[in-house]
């Protein structure tokens, strides 16, 4: 077998890997899937670097395919897991992982993604990805959710602002990209990092080119500290009243991923409420 570190460095170097343990073993892909108990798609996706897997998915094919302990190290830094240095920090990241995983499956049926500092889409739960699935014209795809995503990865608010299907399905778009825009601006302001502050002049740039805010409607909206942005979506024959609202993922202050947090989409009535159980996103 080719060493495992001679192409972990590729783009989809631990889909490359998986592929290649899998094929040298005589596996076809049901095969294995169903050694490894998981759906062929998720691991069509994880050998093309759609998906990334868990730590426990990865022990998982680890095991089912022998892998050597040579290689095993190699495994597990290609699909993004720092080697084993000190064990509270890998169980830092399980944890983590994990934590994410249980928040955004108990918030369905209603729609729920974890993003970083920089609006970044992390991992998704499957109403939400129903959505994002044409918003990010197929780079994220609702087999995902509970996964972490790859690199690169989809940034939400340039999304929202770059799509026309946002506008198509988003009946308040333009309240609705002004509050998340402002929401944004007001947690930059705090944030000394140069290379936020750019992000965010870019955006704010690109969104009155394509008229989407206004400048003295833009600037009122920014003393609206409400944590609640609302949302009305068009949803199959439907209308529904959502607010969306974020709170950070909080750690101890030692090893831990920097700048998390989780956004929740919720009903505002009981009409909107019945809509999302019903469709899920899926009309």
């Amino acid at each position: 077998m080719q060493k495992v570190r001679d192409i972990a460095d590729d783009v989809k170097g631990f889909g490359r890997i998986l592929a290649r343990a899998r094929k040298e073993r005589g596996y076809s892909q049901l095969a294995l899937a169903m050694m490894a108990e998981v759906s062929p798609k998720h691991l069509s996706f994880l050998e093309t670097g759609r998906s990334r897997p868990s730590r426990a998915m990865l022990a998982t094919l680890v095991e089912t395919l022998a892998v050597s302990e040579d290689d095993k190290r190699d495994f597990y830094v290609a699909a993004g897991f720092a080697p084993r240095q000190n064990p509270y920090f890998d169980d830092i990241c399980s944890s983590t992982l994990s934590g994410m995983s249980l928040i955004l499956r108990s918030a369905e049926p209603f729609p729920a993604v974890v993003l970083d500092r920089f609006w970044r889409i992390v991992m998704i739960n499957r109403p939400y990805g129903v959505f994002i699935e044409a918003l990010s014209r197929g780079r994220i795809v609702s087999e995902q959710a509970y996964t972490l995503l790859p690199e690169p990865r989809v940034n939400s608010i340039e999304a929202m602002i770059g799509s026309d299907y946002y506008l198509s399905r988003v009946l308040s778009w333009r309240e609705t990209i002004s509050s998340e825009l402002s929401r944004v601006k007001r947690e930059v302001s705090l944030d000394p990092d140069s290379q936020r502050r750019a992000w965010l002049s870019r955006i704010e740039i690109d969104a009155r080119s394509r008229g989407l805010i206004c400048g003295p409607e833009f600037e009122r909206r920014g003393d609206d500290i409400t944590p609640f942005v609302p949302v009305k979506m068009r949803m199959g024959p439907m209308e529904a009243n959502l607010v969306n609202v974020v709170m950070p993922l909080q750690g101890d202050g030692r090893d831990r991923p920097s700048g998390l947090r989780v956004k929740l989409y919720y009903p505002a009535d009981n009409r909107a409420e019945q809509a999302l159980r019903d469709y899920a996103f899926k009309n």
